[in-house]
């Protein structure tokens, strides 16, 4: 017969011919599509010349053959549905000589109900992951789309989900095996390699860990040249927090974050640290000021932890640690919660004193109102707080540079947009993964924010103003508005009082262009708030020149070659003709750029890539954290007691069986009989009661003694003898034979233990001795 078309999906008939089995196979199972059943390959046998080449090959329904006894099926609950119902329909196929495979068996009946048309498409020899789909799943996964929203996305895109060829079980299962994968060299491996990875993109990526004595991998930090270039521009404030239930281990998370031009946040740093103690956070705040080429900030937010208040004081004693204001109020709310009750203003009180006093006089006035009105003079967390006071209350604050910030709120927003994406749940490449996405959703309104800066003129509030468009032209927008918030109060400052000769005057910081002043000096402009607060050129810690994009002129025209491309793609999509062009001139570009190479020339700063090699970071482990059990410890049986204790006043009895070690392997090989004396010579004294125990030291000598007479030549002679007689005793059955060995060598030992316990306690040990042999045999 001609060779049959993989467009005809006819009944198969006999002598149907297939240029090969695979040909064979995709034509059985779309005849399945259209009649309703699945299939599955069946039996396979190879050529014995080669062991290589298919001679028959069978295909059969999905429901032949018969489920086996489940010997679990005493134990389990809610076994699964049967699928199987012995059905005899298949198709069998075998090699002919012109190497072609030819229908030799056909059976079209089935014994159970076929499915309908709507419901072919999740038989599970119809369902099969493309090419396409991987690459939509990868797409939608990096972009945070659900598997859900994914799978419909692409049924949308088909026409209906009858025409893709998979599930959202599939969808689900592809994405956990591409995890699977991805941790392939283990957390630590995947860790390294995601660290390498970005170096040789770009390298200027900076990272840092911390080893333990047991070379586990402890604390983490690292930097990309993003976070140093905008460290460089304004990391002069920063503020650090922690935050927790970001990743599988529940490791503390920190991140550096600051102010940038636009009052904006921005990250300088980010940390994965084992614990919260005073040595982990030195170890961090070096690194930190180590990636950054040695430059510290000068004022730094955290909360009221004690562990970074020491480490700070350690490292960089001479910079101005600042409170978080936030933190301070919920505090006060946790300690004073009782005296906000019933209408009370202890709340509003205490807020005063935080924000609202200028002047160190009246601060100490309402604090000491404060204590008395209240009654709380005594109280352990006002009096701890008051001690700080100097690092929270506005009053003394006047004289520290902070711009503007008061509290880590900054790390704290940021932290709530992380916990949107980022579960307790995830492994470490997810939680890389799904970091890089909030920080670039970040980045991406530090952009629009750029965009609208130039593209939109700061309205004047006076156009006849001189100064006001020197700074319109000067500051970003959100701080030309608060300088215009400032000089408007220029027209209310008056002297308000003068004594002694002395005048005293109170006015709001202001320009008066009476005085022909009609621009402000650039010493008291602070380019950081300015528009080009990003000319400076950083370097990294090598020295070298940082840049965001190593492959920038790559990726230039790869953005200008990429809307050509998808549009001549849309249009030959339109017609048969257009897409047969295009298809054929993209094979024959793939052909000509394949035998063209990269230039050093076009392309000097690309990175050699080369594949990870997980042998340097082989001992390398990340350390996890213990989980503690809630409601207290686990009570212990009295079993799991006993197996803890040791024996006072002497080694153990491990330690004793190690002192004495048996012979060499040599001498117990010399013969059968004489090696299997030894071993169950030891195992009888492993398992007999305690009180044979106690006598391990006695019994191990007889046993050397024992295996030194076996030794001799005239033993071995009688052995060999009486190995081979008992053989023809018992025949040839190996396992009588031994049984006889063993309850021969059982009896032999008992009654020399018997013989010599005897002698040291008088023959009660004797007789259970005697009594245990007996058992055994």
């Amino acid at each position: 017969m001609e060779n049959v078309s993989m467009n005809d999906v006819s009944e198969p008939i006999f002598g149907m011919l297939f240029n090969s089995e695979h040909d064979a196979y995709d034509y059985y199972n779309r005849f399945g599509r259209a009649m309703g059943f699945s299939v599955r390959k069946h039996f396979m046998n190879k050529s014995k010349k080669d062991k290589m080449t298919i001679t028959s090959r069978g295909f059969v329904c999905s429901k032949a053959g018969c489920r086996l006894s489940d010997k679990r099926d005493m134990n389990t609950v809610n076994p699964r549905a049967e699928t199987r119902t012995n059905c005899q329909a298949r198709m069998n196929i075998c090699l002919v000589d012109d190497g072609k495979y030819k229908c030799c068996e056909f059976v079209r009946e089935h014994n159970h109900e076929l499915h309908s048309t709507t419901t072919v498409h999740m038989l599970r020899s119809q369902r099969k992951m493309l090419d396409i789909h991987r690459h939509e799943i990868d797409l939608a996964d990096d972009s945070g789309i659900m598997p859900r929203s994914t799978f419909e996305l692409m049924g949308r895109q088909a026409g209906g989900i009858e025409n893709l060829s998979c599930l959202t079980q599939d969808v689900r299962n592809y994405l956990r095996t591409k995890r699977q994968r991805a941790l392939t060299y283990g957390e630590a491996g995947s860790l390294m390699k995601y660290f390498v990875t970005q170096t040789r993109t770009n390298p200027s990526f900076t990272y840092s860990f911390q080893l333990d004595s047991e070379e586990q991998i402890t604390n983490i930090f690292w930097a990309d040249p993003k976070m140093i270039i905008d460290y460089a521009h304004f990391g002069d404030v920063i503020s650090f927090d922690t935050t927790f239930r970001t990743n599988k281990e529940c490791r503390p998370f920190g991140l550096f974050a600051g102010f940038n031009h636009h009052r904006g946040c921005t990250v300088f740093g980010a940390a994965l640290l084992y614990d919260e103690t005073a040595e982990s956070f030195e170890w961090l705040f070096e690194v930190f000021a180590e990636a950054h080429g040695g430059k510290k900030p000068k004022t730094i937010f955290t909360d009221q932890d004690k562990a970074m208040a020491r480490a700070l004081k350690e490292v960089w004693p001479q910079k101005w640690h600042g409170l978080c204001t936030w933190h301070l109020m919920q505090n006060g709310i946790t300690h004073l919660g009782h005296m906000m009750k019933d209408g009370s203003k202890f709340l509003t009180d205490l807020k005063k004193c935080i924000y609202q006093y200028d002047v160190e006089d009246e601060f100490e006035t309402a604090w000491y109102y404060l204590l008395h009105e209240y009654d709380v003079k005594d109280n352990a967390w006002l009096q701890r707080i008051y001690g700080l006071k100097s690092q929270w209350a506005k009053c003394y604050m006047k004289n520290t540079f902070t711009i503007g910030i008061r509290s880590t709120q900054l790390s704290e927003s940021l932290n709530s947009d992380l916990k949107d994406y980022l579960k307790s749940t995830l492994d470490v490449v997810q939680f890389f993964k799904y970091f890089e996405r909030v920080l670039n959703q970040k980045r991406g309104n530090e952009l629009k924010t750029e965009f609208d800066a130039r593209n939109k003129m700061p309205r004047l509030a006076n156009s006849m103003s001189i100064i006001q468009k020197q700074v319109g032209e000067l500051y970003t927008p959100i701080i030309f508005q608060l300088f215009q918030e400032e000089y408007n109060w220029m027209t209310v400052c008056t002297i308000i009082d003068r004594s002694n000769g002395m005048p005293f005057i109170n006015f709001w910081v202001g320009i008066f262009e009476a005085n022909y002043i009609k621009r402000i000096p650039e010493c008291y402009i602070l380019k950081r708030w300015t528009q080009r607060a990003r000319t400076m050129v950083v370097n990294d810690i090598r020295g070298k020149e940082v840049e965001l994009d190593v492959n920038l002129d790559c990726t230039q025209r790869y953005k200008r070659i990429c809307p050509e491309l998808i549009q001549i793609a849309s249009e030959a999509s339109n017609t048969i003709e257009g897409y047969n062009l295009v298809k054929d001139a993209a094979n024959e570009l793939r052909l000509k750029l394949g035998n063209i190479r990269i230039n050093p020339v076009d392309c000097p700063d690309m990175p050699i890539s080369s594949d990870f090699s997980n042998d340097v970071y082989n001992r390398l482990r990340l350390k996890h954290k213990k989980k503690s059990t809630r409601g207290g410890r686990r009570l212990k049986s009295w079993v799991e007691k006993q197996g803890k204790k040791k024996k006072s006043g002497g080694p153990s009895n491990n330690q004793r069986l190690q002192e004495h070690q048996p012979p060499d392997e040599d001498c117990l090989m010399d013969n059968t009989y004489s090696s299997y004396m030894s071993l169950m010579c030891s195992s009888c004294f492993v398992s007999l009661s305690s009180r044979f125990l106690d006598l391990d030291t006695v019994l191990r000598t007889q046993e050397i003694e024992l295996k030194k007479k076996q030794e001799e030549e005239e033993k071995t002679k009688e052995m060999e003898l009486s190995t081979s007689e008992g053989k023809e005793e018992l025949g040839s059955d190996p396992e009588l034979f031994m049984v006889k060995v063993t309850l021969d060598a059982l009896e032999e030992i008992m009654k020399e233990i018997a013989a010599d316990t005897k002698k040291l306690s008088g023959g009660n040990l004797a007789n259970d001795g005697v009594g245990i042999m007996k058992l055994l045999a």
